[in-house]
């Protein structure tokens, strides 16, 4: 479950993070199936629908949903500007002489590969059939793997220039995240009724396992919530009963629109004010991450961007 986890976010995140070198952006063009231009580069029709093929390789049930024209326009316009944004990104890896590591891609290649088969195909003959039914191949898959690479190259460049001190100052501005909310480590088994819950409560007192209690009684899964603070967006009755309780100690049953919860914790921390070198590299990050989008946000604002879709 966790490998398929890391697969979809691994995709999802490729496509957030801009998409370079889908099937390598035209040059400057006078071909009527020109979509956008992008400081004199191309985006053409056929680069466009490429992506699309490519997006119901990676999510077979997306195709259904976008066969109507409707959502077919809404799905053609998002992508025209992720290859808008993706030419941006590859114009300035150009100017900047970054380029990834032909090996490392193609291990990730082969692992994203292997996930795709695994995880969404089965066999590497439906994969493969796959490809044949959309008209794509593989070179033209190693753009997301890639994709990533690239975006790893900018950012590690444009971050290179964050200090201590840049960090520093954005505590300062924002001294909200040195402070540490109490907290609980809890657990919870959800009922329908208070009946239903002072009996559930009796078998825990009596020894039961709570998680297997929960997973037997309670009207969901969710048993074992981890750490939760006392900020986390959960019912107030619920918050207030889980942080009056000391760890190892049962809830009475506590109602809420939901139905009756018993609780459990298990560990629990009072509300702190941390330090600058216990946030440090979580600050670093952050201001990392801020100083990229507002890097490429420039990026952007510099560029000239035209778009055609629509022309007759």
């Amino acid at each position: 479950m966790r490998r398929i986890k890391r697969f979809v976010v691994y995709f999802i995140i490729t496509m957030l993070l801009l998409l370079p070198f889908i099937s390598g952006c035209a040059e400057v063009s006078t071909n009527n199936d020109m979509v956008a231009r992008v400081n004199g580069q191309a985006v053409t029709r056929q680069e466009v629908d490429e992506f699309i093929r490519m997006v119901y390789l990676y999510m077979p049930d997306l195709q259904e949903i976008y066969s109507s024209s409707e959502q077919a326009v809404m799905l053609e316009s998002e992508i025209l500007w992720l290859l808008i944004e993706s030419v941006v990104l590859q114009q300035e890896l150009e100017r900047l002489s970054l380029k990834p590591d032909e090996v490392e891609l193609e291990r990730h290649f082969r692992q994203f590969r292997e996930d795709l088969i695994n995880f969404i195909y089965e066999t590497e003959e439906k994969y493969l059939d796959r490809l044949h039914e959309l008209q794509l191949n593989e070179e033209q898959l190693k753009a997301l793997p890639r994709s990533t690479m690239l975006r790893e190259l900018l950012f590690q460049h444009v971050s290179s220039t964050v200090t201590e001190e840049d960090a520093r100052t954005y505590v300062q501005e924002n001294l909200f995240l040195l402070e540490q909310p109490a907290s609980v480590y809890a657990f919870r088994i959800l009922l329908e009724s208070e009946q239903e819950a002072l009996q559930v409560r009796r078998l825990l007192e009596q020894g039961a396992d709570f998680v297997e209690t929960g997973e037997k009684y309670s009207r969901d899964g969710f048993i074992e919530l981890g750490q939760i603070s006392e900020t986390d967006i959960f019912d107030p009755p619920f918050i207030k009963a889980a942080f009056q309780l000391e760890p190892g100690e049962l809830s009475q049953p506590v109602k809420t629109p939901q139905g009756y919860y018993i609780i459990l914790i298990t560990e629990k921390e009072e509300a702190s004010t941390l330090d600058f070198e216990q946030v440090k590299a979580y600050i670093m990050a952050v201001v990392q991450e801020e100083y990229y989008e507002e890097y490429f946000h420039r990026l952007l604002q510099d560029s000239t961007i035209e778009t055609f879709i629509g022309d007759k």
